[in-house]
């Protein structure tokens, strides 16, 4: 299946079922879910949600989507976890405090990005950041779009892409070979 068949069928699931909380977009709880981790991520650390623009400006967004819509996503992927509105601006600039922002030193990640990605400007690869990476923090930018730098079908047919996904593999190889179990 195409990848963007695949994404056309998610985002009619996403989109149009927001409100049943039966959908599988919402009881799929496997690992291979990889939405389900970065919607963890976005509703307990980061925010980050396109919402529509105020009315009295252009939006490419409609401003139906608004923070209510993503917090009842929270609550329905994390029923458990949410009660009450998920993550707060407050608590999302903590993740900045925490790790540092765009000068980040924790080890061990890899920055993956694409040159083409609309989000770039709020990664460390963004222009005019100072952070050039490490051994222990690779930041390696593909000629890719959004996620397209971590999907393996598009390695295939970009080879910036590719290069940058094996320089990944290549650091995590060389960190799991490092790795030492604790006594």
């Amino acid at each position: 299946m195409p990848v963007s068949t695949i994404e056309l069928n998610h985002c009619h699931r996403s989109c149009f079922s927001s409100y049943d909380t039966q959908d599988q977009s919402w009881t799929n709880t496997t690992v291979n879910n990889g939405n389900r981790s970065w919607n963890w991520l976005t509703c307990t650390h980061f925010g980050f949600w396109q919402g529509g623009a105020p009315t009295d400006r252009p939006s490419l967004v409609s401003r139906l989507i608004t923070p209510a819509y993503f917090e009842r996503q929270c609550k329905n992927n994390f029923p458990e976890a949410f009660s009450s509105p998920p993550v707060t601006l407050l608590e999302a600039m903590d993740v900045n405090k925490q790790y540092g922002g765009w000068n980040t030193t924790a080890e061990r990640i890899v920055f993956l990005n694409g040159r083409r990605d609309p989000w770039r400007e709020a990664t460390v690869a963004a222009d005019g950041t100072t952070n050039p990476g490490s051994e222990l923090q690779p930041h390696l930018l593909g000629d890719g779009y959004h996620t397209g730098d971590s999907i393996i079908a598009e390695g295939l047919v970009n080879p910036s892409v590719r290069a940058a996904q094996q320089q990944a593999v290549e650091y995590i190889g060389k960190w799991l070979a490092d790795w030492k179990p604790s006594a």
